[in-house]
């Protein structure tokens, strides 16, 4: 309209009027202004033109500390949705603004945030590239937003590989911040009973942007990983974050991720390491190996018999095609291994109790504990204390197997515990048919110390009747948990002679000093003393006949001495089970079956000895082939001699295999005349002489004999002639001598002599008679007439 409210005169389009004349835009555009909102990640550019924002380019825009910066930073991946104007909103990435807030220092207020662009940032719609900002004319924010936003986690990887969790936030977060302690693993959604609070000990941290990586510590991966309900998979894996746990560059808190909400593992990387032996220690007084592995391990899985324990690494180069190649199994015949003293053991199958741990004890059997204190130079100190064993030994919890440790580089003990515990017995048996005594110890013992003179044999704990053993009572036994003694022929028949002593499991007990034996690292048994001793636990009575070894014959005082393999009981002996022969065999020659004899006061013991009846005695003399020398002397007899302390019948000797005499002692005791008789009323004198042995009655000698009236000679005697005779030719201990007619005519002449008992004496002379071995009579001299026993008168 004109003023006059006139309108103006339409141009219609197909008459539209051309310009004229037309001046084309050739400034360039100009970026007037800009603000920073770091809270809503924006960046809002003001220009002079209009822009064509398609030709944006981020990389052109660099946000700085200041003109003269020190710190900067060039977006990357930002863009812009804003349509052409004056005006262009950029939407800063993700990426864009973690690494700005990463920036300690730019962007925090008006006066450290300042922008620079390249021309090449946009065009105005006519193509003309923005006038560049350079660092000496950087712009200057004029409204800056910080960023009041916490921060989120919005998912989170388990790398059991690399012992890590991956946290990815919404934003950047300051990496420092983090309170490890505050973030929970759990195995569900809504916590159960396994669950994981991790530890700040032993934990590290690192952060790219937006994503914190957090290296779980030894304890917390090796309790993750025992635990088989949690940490598996994305199905078990769930994390609890405490709000302000970790906080953005800008010190806001983290979104609480709770208990019940708990955000699912984006993925869970499983484990692919097999685990590593790294040390382990030795204890030989609690009888136990503690395994220090690299991870948890799966317990069950191990197979201790593949563990093999070894005195030294073996030599670098192959010893034997086993021992390099499969340490479980070694020849003992392999000379390198012999040549290089490599004492080995390999444990036997046991099962190790858990839990899973990367701390494993492996308690020893009873035998391979004891095998191991047995082999001397074998985990005796912590330069004899290595380990090795192959992949076949165990598995981690992934069912990784465990990376070999072959003899070559086998490992060497930590801490080695020497064993400082004394042994203790335990229990013992003894056997008096083997003659054994078996002590069994609770650990292995040196047999080299036993000292025998330690051990008493007692009838009770507190004891009345006891045996201290002595030497040659030994053992022969290895070195081992159980030593068998040797009893000596002295300590056995003691033993057995003591009648209270050893005869049941009651009257059966033991006891020792503290020097009876040493372990294999020289502790001391532990004493048993009297009032505590150990009672038998197996009693095994005598069941062995008593043999004869021996007998000795004294033809001189009339003892046969028998000696026996054991204590005999006395009262037992019974000496008419006895024959006395003249030869081995029995078939020829003469012998005598005893009648009786016995010494009453005899005791006990391995030698017994028969006095044997003068009946005995003298028929033994009787024999001329029979006793005389060792050469035709020999004894057998019959089961019902003697019995030993157990009541076992001795072991009879036939006569056809009879025993040779040991030693034979000769008579060297002349006979002597005890008594005489004298029968007067007899055809002929009859003359009894009795003497004290038998005598040879070939050698009689009636001259030598004289009649005497008193006991000191008297005045009337009559000295026989030679004409007397024996009226037989039997030798024994008693001889009649027949008086000849002419000689008793003479004595009955002569009144007063032999006339009554009272004028009855006689003396003989040494010739009168000799033994069975030419001893001469103990002459009666006249002096000392002997005084007859019996006197017949004539009668007739």
């Amino acid at each position: 309209f004109d003023i006059a409210g006139n309108p103006v005169a339409a141009v219609p389009s197909q008459a539209a009027l051309q310009v004229d004349p037309f001046q084309v835009d050739t400034t360039q555009p100009k970026i007037l202004s800009f603000e920073l909102d770091l809270n809503a990640a924006l960046l809002g550019l003001t220009f002079d033109d209009v822009m064509d924002t398609a030709t944006f380019d981020p990389s052109a825009l660099t946000l700085q500390n200041a003109r003269t910066p020190a710190l900067a930073y060039t977006l990357q991946t930002s863009t812009t949705s804003s349509d052409n104007g004056f005006t262009m909103i950029v939407e800063i990435s993700a990426l864009d603004l973690n690494h700005i807030n990463d920036i300690v220092g730019l962007a925090e207020d008006i006066d450290t945030t300042f922008l620079t662009v390249a021309a090449s940032m946009i065009d105005d719609v006519y193509g003309k590239d923005v006038i560049a900002v350079t660092d000496s004319n950087a712009l200057q924010a004029t409204v800056l937003v910080l960023d009041t936003t916490s921060p989120r986690l919005e998912a989170f990887t388990l790398d059991l590989s690399t012992d890590s969790l991956v946290l990815s936030f919404s934003e950047s977060v300051d990496e420092y911040s983090l309170n490890v302690s505050q973030i929970r693993l759990q195995a569900a959604a809504t916590q159960g009973s396994s669950v994981l609070s991790l530890s700040a000990l032993g934990t590290t941290v690192s952060g790219v942007r937006g994503n914190l990586t957090v290296f779980l510590s030894h304890a917390d991966i090796n309790t993750l990983k025992a635990d088989p309900e949690m940490g598996t998979g994305t199905a078990d894996t769930f994390l609890v974050l405490a709000g302000g746990a970790v906080t953005d560059m800008n010190n806001q808190p983290v979104e609480e991720v709770s208990d019940g909400a708990a955000l699912q593992a984006f993925a869970v990387v499983p484990d692919t390491t097999g685990p590593e032996l790294l040390a382990f220690d030795a204890d030989l007084d609690l009888g136990k190996l503690v395994l220090t592995f690299s991870e948890t391990v799966n317990v069950s899985s191990m197979q201790t018999e593949h563990l093999n324990l070894q005195s030294r690494q073996s030599p670098s180069a192959a010893v034997c095609g086993l021992c390099s190649i499969n340490p479980a199994s070694f020849p003992a015949e392999c000379s390198a291994c012999l040549a290089g003293a490599i004492v080995r053991h390999s444990l036997e199958a046991t099962a190790v109790p858990g839990p899973d741990s990367f701390v494993v004890a492996v308690t020893f059997s009873t035998s391979d504990l004891n095998e191991l204190k047995r082999l001397d130079g074998l985990f005796d100190s912590n330069g004899t204390t290595f380990v090795s064993f192959g992949t076949n030994f165990l598995q981690d919890m992934a069912d990784n197997t465990v990376t070999a440790v072959e003899s070559q580089q086998a490992l060497q003990v930590t801490v080695f515990t020497e064993d400082t515990t004394r042994p203790e017995l335990t229990g013992f048996d003894l056997n008096l048919t083997a003659r054994t005594l078996t002590l069994t110890f609770d650990e292995t013992v040196r047999t080299s110390t036993l000292d025998v003179a330690s051990l008493t044999l007692q009838d009770a704990a507190s004891g009345s009747q006891s045996r201290t053993l002595a030497a040659p009572s030994s053992t022969a036994s290895a070195d081992g948990t159980v030593v068998v003694v040797d009893l000596s022929r002295d300590d056995f028949n003691e033993v057995t002679r003591l009648t209270g002593l050893a005869t049941s499991v009651a009257t059966t007990h033991l006891t020792l000093t503290d020097t009876a034996v040493d372990d294999m690292n020289g502790n001391d048994v532990v004493a048993v003393a009297d009032g505590a001793a150990v009672a038998v636990t197996t009693l095994t009575g005598d069941t062995t006949a008593p043999v004869l070894e021996a007998f000795d014959l004294d033809m001189d005082q009339g003892v046969v001495t028998l000696t026996f393999s054991e204590t005999v009981r006395a009262a037992s002996l019974e000496p008419r089970a006895v024959v006395m022969q003249s030869t081995a065999g029995g078939l020829s020659g003469s012998a005598r079956a005893f009648q009786g004899g016995v010494e009453p006061n005899l005791v006990d013991g391995t030698v017994l000895t028969i006095n044997m009846a003068l009946d005995d005695f003298n028929a033994v003399k009787f024999f001329a082939d029979l006793a005389t020398s060792d050469s035709d002397t020999f004894l057998s007899f019959d089961a019902g001699l003697v019995q030993d302390m157990s009541g076992n019948n001795v072991t009879a000797i036939a006569g056809a295999a009879a025993l040779a005499v040991t030693t034979y002692t000769a008579d060297v005791t002349p006979p002597e005349l005890e008594s005489f008789t004298l029968n007067m009323d007899s055809a002929v004198g009859e003359l009894r002489l009795f003497f004290s042995e038998t005598v040879n009655a070939s050698t009689l000698r009636s001259d030598q004999v004289t009649l005497h009236s008193s006991g000191s000679g008297g005045a009337l005697s009559y000295q026989l002639t030679a004409a007397g005779t024996a009226s037989s030719s039997i030798d024994g201990a008693d001889v009649v001598l027949d008086i000849a007619k002419a000689d008793l005519d003479e004595v009955k002449r002569v009144f007063g002599l032999a006339g009554t008992a009272n004028t009855t004496f006689l003396a003989v002379t040494p010739d009168t008679v000799a033994d069975m071995v030419g001893l001469q009579l103990v002459g009666v001299p006249s002096g000392s007439a002997l005084a007859v026993a019996a006197y017949t008168a004539d009668t007739t």
